[in-house]
C-alpha cells in the first residue's frame, strides 16, 4: 500500500513532464507554421508586384523606372526563395538531397521545396524535404 503512495507523486511528475513536452511541441509547430505563412506571403507579394510591373507598359511610367523596379523585385524574390545551400543549383539530385538532410530549419525547408518546385522539381529532393517537414511536425516520442 505504501509503495503505491510513493509512486503516485512520481507518476504525477511524469504526467506533468509529458504535458509540458506536448505544449512545447505544439508551440514549435505553431511557430513553424506561422513562419512558413509569413514566408509565403512575402514571396507571393513579390511575385504579384513583379506581375504588376510587367503590366506597367500600359501606364504612363518611365521605362527606366519600371526596369529598375523589376530588377529590385527580382533580386528580392531570388534572395527570399533561393535555398541557403552553397552551390545548390550545381548539385545533382543525390547531392542536393544529401545537402537538404542537413537542413533543420522549417522555413529553410519550405524555401528548398518552393525553389525545387519552380525550377528542377526533383522528386528525390522533394521527398527529403517533405519527410523532414513531417518529422518537424511529429510529436516527440517519449523516452
Amino acid at each position: 500500500m505504501f509503495e503505491s503512495l510513493k509512486s503516485a507523486p512520481e507518476a504525477l511528475r511524469e504526467r506533468q513532464r509529458a504535458l509540458v513536452n506536448q505544449l512545447r511541441h505544439r508551440a514549435h509547430v505553431v511557430r513553424g507554421a506561422g513562419r512558413e505563412r509569413i514566408f509565403e506571403v512575402e514571396a507571393d507579394a513579390l511575385v504579384r508586384l513583379g506581375d504588376l510591373l510587367d503590366a506597367a507598359d500600359v501606364l504612363p511610367l518611365s521605362e527606366k523606372w519600371v526596369d529598375s523596379a523589376e530588377k529590385v523585385v527580382e533580386d528580392a524574390l531570388a534572395n527570399l526563395t533561393t535555398p541557403d545551400i552553397e552551390g545548390y543549383d550545381a548539385l545533382n539530385a543525390k547531392s542536393a538531397a544529401k545537402a537538404v538532410r542537413g537542413v533543420d530549419d522549417w522555413v529553410d525547408l519550405v524555401r528548398v521545396r518552393r525553389y525545387e518546385t519552380e525550377h528542377k522539381n526533383r522528386k528525390t529532393v522533394l521527398g527529403v524535404v517533405d519527410s523532414k517537414l513531417a518529422a518537424l511536425k511529429e510529436a516527440p516520442q517519449a523516452a
